[in-house]
């Protein structure tokens, strides 16, 4: 008898079945137990690896022993004219196709169900934080232990060292964050006061908070001084202050006491958790901190494909230095995923980007530029229901984060059919975060376009024009709001401004060729969508599919045909 029949007699294959459909569902229940409790990660992932590691002693079990009505024995004690094993198998066979109809029936209800409460729920959450934030705002008293960390000013002879005080002050605020007693405003939200001259009484009062802490960083070659004053909004009187001085190598040290010091001089006391969380370091390595820092502030320029190759430049020497440095891998896969959409289109960007973002969030799965790198890479295939997850899951990990709001309305307003009631609302969200943030404002046109409030659109895409004069986005975003009209020459006119700007992206493009098809000028149309398919690589085929501008062009055998190509 050959091995594969013997297999087959002894039921091994039908255990080894039921053995992986028992332990997914156990996988399941766990993790909705483990969450429930906030159990921590490791937990859910060495029962994963204990039950993967059983597999082999079941499939053992099932060649070596076999079921009789002595009980168990060793399947060489069986006579075989007494075997039973076809009779177990029979039952086997109904235990699979109980315990798949039981799988099935949890997929079902996790998929329709249990997600939609739990991302609802999620999302509730996380409003409630923007929300109190809000009403602070407006006026309420701000919580004794709340603070903002105002950009530190780069007192460097050098403008472009810029980007190290950036970095400072994103560490400073993400290491006083980890102290659950204090309540500390986004780094987005703050970015606004860069150079204002607003008192501190003000600007306390605009972001809810009672504290500042203000700075200043001068950095020449490898040697440092750093400044630091926490200031009392309500006396206007200095609680702490600090001169630090040295070189880079202090930096880390500098970033961790600034916060223990934070943290007694406001009379909070750490727990021994906060305090290894506070101290908890990605790297030592001073120079691949550095390159990240650079690789941070060229990718804020992602319209300009100089600056996307620089920053990738910035995060591979980062990653040559520490390989496993996860807001680098993160930060190299966001701009792998920036130069694909913008760019460069080539498959081989979005395969290097998703693993680069799976291994920062293997390394931290609380990365939230990890889950934003994915939710980017995702649109990049035209999945913005899967973007959508990722994002919902980075405004989870960070409530106060305007650019992941900002990133939710993108992906609900693409989706198809989209969401503009939650783009809208995850817009506003963002833009109550980060006043001054142009791209929230392009989402929350591109929202209020798709419930045909097109005044309301145009005006929010002409408010980007004061923080970002002859913008591309903005003119984008009209040229959407006049063709949704039906206004094409208006549509034209912006459609041209957009495109003398950022150039012939697959978005431009794409609006180019639904003017000419809403014009009726078909041939102009088919071979604009040529381009567009062919050279740009555009594969939005749930857009071509719902666009009502290409209408009258699908009459056209040759536009069926063009699909069929790339399709």
């Amino acid at each position: 008898m050959s091995i594969f029949n013997e297999l087959k007699r002894r039921n091994v294959f039908k255990v080894g079945i039921a053995y992986v459909i028992v332990a997914w569902l156990v996988a399941q229940v766990l993790q909705l137990v483990f969450e429930s409790f906030g159990t921590p990660g490791w937990a859910i992932k060495t029962v994963l690896v204990l039950l993967a590691t059983g597999l082999p002693f079941a499939l053992f079990f099932a060649w070596a022993f076999e079921m009789t009505p002595e009980g168990i024995k060793r399947e060489h004690e069986v006579d075989r004219s007494q075997s039973i094993a076809p009779q177990t198998g029979s039952k086997l066979n109904l235990t699979i196709i109980v315990l798949m109809a039981l799988a099935l029936a949890y997929f079902s209800y996790d998929k329709f169900v249990l997600s939609g409460d739990r991302e609802a729920a999620l999302l509730e959450a996380a409003t409630q934080v923007i929300a109190e934030q809000a009403a602070t705002s407006d006026g309420a008293p701000a919580p004794n232990k709340s603070i903002a960390v105002l950009p530190f000013a780069n007192l460097s002879s050098d403008p472009e060292q810029e980007y190290f005080s950036e970095g400072m002050t994103e560490e400073i605020i993400s290491k006083l964050a980890r102290i659950g007693n204090l309540q500390v405003a986004s780094r987005t939200s703050v970015l606004r006061f860069r150079e204002t001259e607003l008192d501190i009484r003000e600007i306390a009062t605009t972001l809810g908070v009672r504290y500042i802490l203000e700075g200043s960083v001068r950095k020449a070659g490898d040697q440092l001084r750093i400044t630091a004053q926490l200031i009392d909004s309500e006396n206007g009187f200095h609680v702490w202050s600090k001169d630090f001085d040295g070189s880079l190598k202090d930096i880390f040290d500098v970033q961790e006491s600034t916060a223990m010091q934070i943290a007694d001089a406001l009379d909070i006391h750490l727990s021994p958790q906060e305090r290894d969380a506070v101290q908890r370091r990605y790297i030592s390595n001073n120079d691949a901190y550095d390159a990240y820092l650079r690789g941070q502030a060229f990718i804020m320029n992602w319209g300009e494909i100089e600056s996307l190759m620089a920053a990738r430049e910035q995060f591979e020497k980062a990653l040559e230095l520490e390989p496993d440095y996860p807001p680098a891998l993160a930060g190299l896969a966001g701009t792998e995923a920036q130069i694909y959409r913008n760019h460069d289109p080539d498959e081989a960007r979005l395969i290097r980007g998703t693993e680069l973002a799976n291994r920062a969030l293997a390394l931290d799965p609380s990365l939230v530029r990890g889950h934003m790198a994915l939710g980017e890479l995702a649109a990049d295939r035209y999945d913005y229901r899967g973007a959508t997850g990722r994002f919902r899951k980075a405004v989870t990990i960070e409530p106060d984060n305007a650019l992941a709001w900002d990133y939710l309305s993108w992906s609900l307003a693409y989706q198809h059919p989209p969401d503009p009631i939650g783009a809208e609302e995850a817009a506003r969200k963002a833009i109550l975060l980060a006043p001054e943030f142009g791209n929230a404002y392009y989402h929350l046109g591109r929202a209020l376009n798709l419930q045909g409030r097109f005044d309301e659109a145009i005006a929010a895409f002409k408010q980007i024009y004061k923080y970002r004069p002859n913008s591309s986005i903005a003119h984008l975003g009209i040229t959407q709001s006049y063709l949704a009209q039906g206004n094409l020459e208006q549509a034209r006119k912006y459609s041209v401004l957009s495109m003398q700007v950022a150039g012939q992206s697959p978005i431009e493009l794409s609006l180019s060729c639904f003017i000419e098809a809403a014009d009726g000028n078909n041939e102009a149309a088919l071979e604009c969508l040529e381009e567009l398919l062919g050279d740009k690589n555009y594969r939005d085929f749930e857009a071509l599919d719902n666009s009502e501008h290409l209408q009258a062009l699908r009459a056209d055998p040759r536009y069926q045909a063009l699909l069929d190509k790339y399709r």
